[in-house]
């Protein structure tokens, strides 16, 4: 939150200026809170920049996947995108003050652990969804944004698994051809250039059949996609954390266990 909520400040003062990080204890009322959020006590952690600011209407399309001012190569949109979902997966939520010229405000709002700490053990969050139990497994991951993938490809290697990555679709389905006996999982971006994630899942599935597919995007289902491309079908909205894909990843697994199972003779 603090990395992606700096470089944005950053980015917004050019010729320099100032970062304020601020952190304090908050008590939050009912009318306060935002839907999905509860009242209570919450540490509350702003940055304030003296950067260019913000005019109203961008300031309301600021937590949209993969809008950006920036010009090309300079963002991919999901910065505060992320600040948003980490925050709301974490019972919390943001609040952003801007004015053009005025330079931007943004707090984020989590909830404050209790007085006696919390009853689970302090455990790194990754082991908590690892996969010895079931082997370790390897992923087709598909993902042209870089650092979206070599975030992603990180989160699957720290649960246990192994990871066949490619950019574009082409390099996929090359992959499926080379290697798709070692194939477990595909994980696939739902647009991309040349060709979309359920026409590369066809593909890759005609190639390796008893595979388990999810589908990952920043867009809405319908606009992804198009009109009943992804009913039915397993679909992480980006940005999404360990538990996210941890569940999304046994689920697909699960239903290649019922494609697979041969049903008892009468």
């Amino acid at each position: 939150i603090v990395l992606n909520l700096a470089a944005n400040a950053r980015d917004a003062m050019p010729t320099g200026g100032s970062l304020t990080v601020t952190a304090r204890s908050v008590a939050v009322g009912e009318a306060a809170t935002p839907p999905g959020a509860a009242p209570g006590d919450y540490a509350a952690l702003t940055l304030t920049d003296t950067g260019a600011g913000m005019d109203e209407a961008t300031r309301r399309r600021i937590f949209e996947p993969f809008f950006t001012t920036k010009a090309v190569g300079r963002g991919t949109g999901l910065g505060m995108a992320s600040v948003h979902g980490i925050s709301r997966q974490n019972g919390g939520f943001v609040a952003v003050e801007s004015a053009l010229g005025r330079g931007t405000s943004v707090t984020v709002y989590l909830p404050r652990c209790g007085a006696e700490g919390d009853d689970d053990e302090d455990t790194p969050i990754e082991t908590l969804f690892r996969s010895e139990e079931r082997g370790c497994e390897t992923v087709l991951l598909v993902e042209d944004e870089d650092a979206v993938r070599r975030v992603t490809r990180r989160q699957l290697e720290r649960m246990g698994h192994r990871v066949l990555e490619a950019a574009t679709p082409q390099a996929a389905l090359e992959l499926a051809r080379l290697r798709g006996g070692e194939i477990d999982l595909l994980l696939t971006d739902v647009v991309m250039p040349g060709m979309g994630g359920p026409d590369l899942a066809d593909g890759v599935l005609a190639l390796v059949p008893r595979l388990g597919v999810v589908f990952m995007s920043g867009y809405p289902r319908s606009d992804a996609a198009g009109p009943g491309r992804l009913t039915g079908k397993i679909c992480l909205e980006k940005p999404f954390d360990y538990p996210s894909l941890a569940r999304a990843l046994e689920e697909a697994r699960g239903r290649r266990r019922r494609r697979t199972t041969i049903p008892p003779k009468a």
